[in-house]
């Protein structure tokens, strides 16, 4: 299955983040969710005749009563927030090892270094 967009995790120290930023995506995925329901007030549209009613049903009515699109629309909204926890647990995996990224590499090797570490010092590090 071809992913609708593409999310890349970076590591900029001292941050991870996300390219693009979920907020954006979120709000593009949004608007385009809102365009294809508001795509359907074509004036020569207005009204519909729904089958076996007396009464008429406005495009908006039909679009919402549609079996497909909503469920379409809902899925389209909601893989945002699938995306989000995905990658939370990617991020959680390296969260052990942001010492790596976050302190001076230099500092941190030569005050280790001054501890006259033995062979096992170094296989634990």
């Amino acid at each position: 299955e071809k992913p609708f967009f593409k999310v890349s995790v970076e590591l900029l120290p001292p941050q991870i983040r996300t390219n693009p930023n979920l907020d954006e995506v979120q709000s593009a995925v949004n608007r385009c969710a809102l365009a294809i329901l508001r795509s359907v007030n074509i004036s020569a549209w207005k009204t519909l005749r729904v089958p076996d009613a007396v009464r008429t049903a406005s495009m908006s009515e039909m679009v919402l009563m549609s079996a497909e699109l909503v469920p379409s629309l809902l899925v389209l909204t909601g893989c945002i927030q699938k995306t989000r926890l995905l990658i939370s647990n990617h991020i959680d995996k390296f969260l052990d090892l942001q010492d790596l990224w976050l302190k001076d590499k230099k500092k941190a090797a030569q005050e280790f270094l001054d501890t006259n570490p033995s062979i096992e010092d170094y296989v634990e590090r």
